[in-house]
């Protein structure tokens, strides 16, 4: 079940990664829309692909006991996600090379959220 967990973290983790690398490759910056988007989803503390859990909770307007839940819940992903890129990171260590680790190692970095957070908002739509 651990396993299970980890390895649908790391999915999770890539598929972002995937997302946000074609998005990124296929427009130029300025030429994004304006998004009425506010808050962070993806914690810029945190490494790639940890949510923000107040920032996410007050994009999706919840309270009380709804946002109560979805923080336990995100917290959840959150270690989740953790815990699969240390495994992803220990497993490969002896696999790659050392300059193919440390081109991993950057992938999961702090401050690639914020990045991630700019391509979201690019693409949500505008409310006016």
């Amino acid at each position: 079940m651990k396993a299970t967990k980890v390895g649908l973290a790391s999915l999770a983790v890539f598929v972002l990664l995937g997302i946000a690398n074609s998005y990124g490759q296929g427009h130029g910056t300025g030429q994004h829309a304006k998004s009425d988007m506010t808050g962070e989803i993806f914690c810029p503390a945190k490494s790639t692909g940890q949510l923000c859990g107040h920032g996410t909770a007050d994009l999706l307007k919840l309270g009380g006991e709804k946002r109560q839940k979805w923080a336990e819940a995100a917290g959840r992903y959150n270690k989740a996600v953790a815990a699969a890129t240390k495994q992803l990171l220990e497993d490969s260590k002896p696999v790659l090379s050392p300059e193919e680790y440390a081109q991993v190692e950057k992938w999961f970095a702090k401050g690639i959220n914020a990045d991630i957070n700019r391509l979201v908002a690019a693409k949500e739509p505008t409310t006016k």
